[in-house]
């Protein structure tokens, strides 16, 4: 850095200055509630096993313990934003008339419902506790006076809970299947309230037992959707950031800008490469630190092994995206810098002993550090000035935070996200832009406007990727960040990356360790010596080198980026096809068998049948539906406005209770139920408003319609807050018994009620009543029941449904966790393979050996259709919208994600196909000897085996019509082109797996059995598209890698140039079933449209890759430097 005395004195003032402003003003500028913490973890475990003992809660031996210190951030910012500021949220806290910070202690047992939450206070008193038994579990059936009796005697004697303070708000029972009644209790303060929140206790008696004292602050719903419209500005403008990052920094940076420095031979990759792998492997270590904590929100239905599986596929998911991103922005801001700035010192080489020796780089280093305490003082007073003159709101912290002392190793949890934000962020939002826009100044002229273009922008971006964190207004954090940000790029302008690395380092260092600093735990000293020696590593280095050479030095010019020169170019030679190859042709008995047992599969095929299945087709389209559930609203005599719209959305898939009933009663009682008990495919149809008052926009309308059209359920959702008269219990019941008489055709007498249960609002009293039906029928397993809903004197909604037992329940949940796992495992394969074929591509094209005029062909088209795709099916994605927040904003959001999203997987997958168009054309050197049709034959073999597969599947699942596509505007459209976008994909992922395999083992002539294994796995993975169980899940994917792997080994490794029309005529031959089944109305004609224009995709390409192959267009290229 600067040379001049006066210069280093002025910033050591300044930063000294500025860090004891921060130190006396920290609590003022920013809110800090003050903890009387006198538990810590280890007491809280040892209190709660103790008071879990004494009470005989459950699970009462071999469970395990986790434990938890939090806030309650929902009745946190109420309070803060309209319960009386930060004050009413302290004094609350002091007061005890809450307890927003508890310890949570949860005891469970691996396989086990039977389990118990228990709370106590900062200072170490029990504040409650929730014991949850099994439904099955015996117990008396108590009168609900009883219960109550029970209930306030156990509060008072052993919570030492003064009733007298409470009034009687809510009442309700349940009986379980065990025959136990479960009565549950709320009472509400009478003289203190927070506005119109609720201070509240409920107590549940379970049979004759108290099993749960919960204290609560009832929030208002309608601060719950005021809050969500405040933090979706929030959300829109972080995601504009990203939008931004996306285009400007990824596509047009690291993209663009490191394709044209490879092609010049500036690329420096290894450095890169191993810091992001090294920083990747620290921020996945981070994440195994706090599985401690995961335990809490462990799923007992799940196998232990399922749990720590989901945890370790989400670790490794993280890995391999931080490395992509990390070495990727670390490539492109090395890379860019060192072009741009020749006076820069070379960013890897900055701790060789050499460079670290120097002047110039221990000067960089105490910048950074002295800058720590100019940044500390400029936070604090900004928040200072605007929390004062502005009113500005950010949450409140107590800095305690004891689940940091619950890793395994404290101390990494605050390092880890400190040296990623701090090298990462600097690269990607400081140096890539910056630089970017001195080369583009170099280029275009006006270089200083450049540059001070990407400053502002760089500001601007990065402030706004900072703004989802809760503040209001939604832009405090956008403008608190604008100042660091200019300060940043401007010392990155003049010395490069160093300091800001160093600053933004140990400023977020400083701010995570703060509860390691503020925690008095036995053993915290070891972290807190940890902390300082890893904030201490940049002056380590520099003071070691200089230990080392034993004197100061001027920077050499060696080790300045003008030094640095690219490789001389070299001649560009195409790449090589790999390993020699033999030349296999397919013999004539190989052609008979392969169309022999493609005529077998055809009859496979047909034999999987052409009805509709075990559900009724849809009889009607999306208007109709539209039309239908309006008419149905209107005869409710609701009157629908302008303002209101009719969201449409299909429901297309099986559900749980599809399931359990399909396998524990079979297909003969599933049918009975369909459309009566069990949803048939249809229509869902929500008609919201997006105008007015945010609370009141609460209010809406559900309809459901059937297949064939029928209505089925009117559901009406109010505002909380809106006002109506209030039932008593048995005037809300006759209410209840006479919408089952009139709306759901039965006798309520002959009925058994199963739960009554009882909605303190603030204008109004709900119920809801559950019924059990054993009029209808009995199952084997599970009930038949009916609800009715009632919001003040109206019914709402009325509904039959079937219950699942809960052990059911469990089970099920634990197969779909176990499934989601293993997609999550397939989706990751799936991404490093494309991503892998993608960079792969881009090197080639760098070095002028790739077909670019046949991915731009796959480019286009596929971006097209794929644009048309979402634009169709917008009525989906429109269905979900939030009515608590901005229509136009939802919609720019999701817009503005489909269209990147889109953009960036199209040149993905049109890259992958032209690195598999390119190496297949190159390997057949002209050859046409297998003739052109035989991919039918395979595709036919592949269809049938398909079919087979899941015709073993229908044990554990019912199959529908598939009525997806039903849901867009021109569901034709949506039927004919969605299938040929999803050819290539397929096409292009199988051919980048089948050549992979190809070369590894010389056309199938060595290493078979260890590449073989793999082609299964690949296989499995590239082709299975989803199964009902695990099991089936394993079977469906071993038998699909198994069909590649003969496949490929019988045929395809003659002629790669197969794989696409083998690959379309299996979705062919499934377009065509989809047809005949004709699952709705549109479905006949588009299906046949969609078959044959993805066959005739099919054919083009393998026809294109049969074609001649064109000559690369070979450049001088040099070599990217791996140093």
């Amino acid at each position: 850095m600067s040379k001049k005395l006066a210069f280093w004195i002025a910033l050591v003032l300044l930063s000294l200055g500025s860090a004891t402003f921060a130190i006396r003003n920290f609590s003022k500028a920013l809110p800090i509630v003050s903890l009387d913490l006198r538990m810590d973890r280890a007491q809280a475990l040892r209190s709660a096993r103790a008071l879990a003992s004494r009470s005989h809660w459950g699970p009462e031996s071999g469970f395990r313990q986790a434990a938890s210190f939090g806030v309650d951030d929902t009745v946190q910012t109420f309070v803060e934003l309209e319960g009386g500021g930060k004050e009413a949220f302290t004094q609350m806290v002091k007061q005890g008339l809450y307890a927003a910070y508890t310890w949570r202690v949860r005891h469970f047992k691996e396989g086990e419902t039977h389990e118990t939450l228990i709370r106590f206070t900062p200072a170490g008193e029990p504040y409650g506790f929730r014991e949850r038994l099994r439904e099955t579990d015996p117990g008396p059936s108590l009168p609900e006076s009883e219960a109550r009796r029970i209930a306030e005697h156990q509060a008072a004697e052993q919570w030492h809970v003064d009733l007298a303070a409470y009034k009687p708000a809510e009442s309700s029972k349940e009986v379980r299947p065990s025959g136990r009644t479960d009565h549950t209790f709320v009472y509400e303060r009478v003289a203190e309230k927070v506005k119109a929140g609720r201070y509240r206790l409920r107590l549940v008696v379970s049979g004759d037992r108290l099993t749960e004292l919960t204290h609560f602050l009832k929030v208002p719903e309608a601060f719950t959707r005021r809050y969500e419209e405040m933090r979706s500005a929030n959300n829109a403008i972080a995601f504009g950031a990203v939008a931004a990052v996306a285009v400007l920094y990824f596509i047009g940076a690291c993209i663009v800008g490191l394709f044209l420095l490879m092609r010049s031979g500036w690329l420096v990759w290894r450095p890169p490469v191993l810091w992001g792998v090294g920083i990747a492997l620290v921020q996945a270590l981070a994440s195994i630190n706090e599985w401690p904590l995961a335990w809490m929100h462990y799923d007992t239905a799940l196998p232990g092994g399922t749990f720590l599986l989901q945890r370790v596929v989400s670790t490794l998911g993280e890995l391999i995206l931080n490395t992509f991103m990390l070495s990727l922005s670390f490539m492109a801001a090395e890379s860019l810098g060192r072009k741009a700035f020749p006076n820069h010192p070379q960013l890897w080489r900055l701790w060789s002993r050499e460079a670290a020796s120097s002047v110039a780089v221990a000067g960089r280093t105490a910048g950074g550090y002295l800058l720590t305490g100019f940044e500390f003082g400029y936070i604090v007073g900004f928040y200072f000035l605007v929390s004062r003159l502005f009113h500005w709101w950010t949450p409140s912290d107590s800095l305690v935070e004891p689940d940091i002392l619950a890793t395994y190793v404290p101390w990494l949890s605050a390092v880890a996200p400190s040296l990623q934000a701090g090298l990462w962020e600097e690269s990607l939002f400081r140096a890539v832009p910056i630089a970017g826009a001195a080369l583009l100044g170099n280029r275009f002229g006006n270089r200083r406007v450049w540059i001070v273009a990407a400053l502002l922008v760089e500001a601007l971006v990065f402030g706004s990727a900072h703004a989802n964190y809760a503040s209001e207004p939604p832009y405090a954090r956008l403008v608190e960040l604008i100042g660091p940000s200019l300060i940043w790029g401007i010392v990155y302008l003049n010395f490069g990356l160093l300091p800001s690395v160093i600053t933004h380092f140990l400023f977020d260092l400083i701010l995570f360790a703060l509860p390691l600093f503020t925690s008095s735990a036995p053993g915290v000293r070891i972290d807190q010596v940890a902390v300082g020696l890893c904030a201490l590593v940049p002056l380590g280095v520099v003071v070691a080198a200089r230990l080392r050479t034993r004197a100061w030095s001027w920077l050499p010019d060696s080790l300045r980026n003008r030094a640095w020169t690219p490789p001389a170019p070299a001649a560009a030679e195409p790449e090589p096809a790999g390993e020699s190859i033999p030349e296999a042709r397919i013999g004539a008995g190989r052609l008979r068998l392969l169309w022999a047992l493609g005529l077998v599969g055809l009859v496979a095929w047909a034999a999987g049948g052409f009805s509709p299945g075990d559900a009724p087709p849809l009889r009607i389209g999306r208007e109709e539906a539209r039309a239908r559930a309006l008419s149905a609203v209107a005869a409710q005599g609701f009157h629908v406005s302008p303002k209101w719209q009719a969201l449409t959305s299909v429901e297309s898939d099986p559900g749980l209770d599809d399931r359990f009933v399909w396998r524990t009663a079979g297909r003969a009682t599933y049918h009975a139920l369909m459309g009566r008990y069990l949803n048939t495919p249809g229509w869902k149809v929500r008609i919201v408003t997006f105008r007015g008052d945010v609370a009141e926009r609460a209010e809406e309308w559900q309809v459901t319609l059937a297949a064939g059209g029928a209505v089925t359920r009117v559901q009406h959702r109010l505002p909380q807050g809106r006002p109506a008269p209030s039932l008593a219990e048995p005037d809300a019941r006759a209410l209840a018994h006479h919408a089952v008489r009139e709306r759901l055709g039965l006798d309520p007498d002959r009925l058994k009620e199963v739960s009554a249960v009882q909605s303190h609002l603030p204008a109004r009293h709900d119920w809801v009543f559950t019924f059990s039906d054993t009029v209808s029928g009995r199952l084997p397993q599970g009930e038949l029941r009916l609800s009715i809903e009632i919001a003040g004197d109206q019914v709402v909604d009325a509904y039959r449904f079937v219950y699942v037992p809960e052990d059911w329940q469990r089970k099920d949940r634990g197969d779909q966790s176990l499934i989601g796992v293993l997609g999550v495992i397939r989706a990751l394969f799936l991404a490093v393979l494309i991503v892998g074929g993608a960079v792969i591509a881009v090197i080639r094209w760098s070095r002028g050996a790739f077909p670019v005029r046949f991915s731009v062909l796959v480019y286009a088209p596929l971006l097209l259709v794929m644009m048309g795709q979402a634009l169709n099916n917008w009525p989906e994605f429109e269905s979900r919208f939030s009515t608590a927040q901005p229509w136009q904003l939802q919609q720019t959001i999701a817009v503005m994600s489909l269209v990147l999203s889109h953009l960036i997987f199209a040149a993905l997958i049109a890259l992958l196909a032209g690195i598999a168009h390119g190496s297949i054309q190159s390997a057949r050197a002209g050859r046409n000897d297998a003739p052109l049709a035989l991919g039918i034959p395979a595709g036919a073999t592949a269809s049938g085996t398909l079919t087979l597969i899941a015709l073993g599947a229908l044990a554990t699942m019912p199959r529908w019509p598939n009525v997806t596509l039903a849901r867009a505007y021109v569901p034709v459209l949506a039927e004919m082109l969605g299938p040929a976008s999803g050819l290539v994909v397929r096409s292009a992922t199988l051919m980048i797996v089948l050549l992979g395999v190809h070369h590894l083992t010389a056309g199938w002539t060595r290493r078979r059995l260890l590449w073989g294994a793999l082609l299964v796995l690949s296989g499995g993975f590239v082709g299975l598209t989803g199964a009902p169980s695990p099991a089936l899940w394993l079977e469906q994917g071993l038998v699909t890698g198994l069909l590649v792997l003969v496949l490929y080994a019988g045929a395809l490794r003659f002629d790669l140039a197969m794989v696409p029309l083998a690959v379309g005529t299996v979705s062919a031959l499934g377009l065509i079933r989809a047809a005949l089944r004709q699952g709705h109305p549109a479905a006949l004609p588009g299906c046949l449209l969609g078959a044959a224009l993805t066959f005739l995709v099919a054919w083009w390409w393998t026809s294109a890759l049969r074609g001649p192959s064109p000559e690369p267009v070979a450049s001088p290229v040099p070599e990217p430097s791996p140093v």
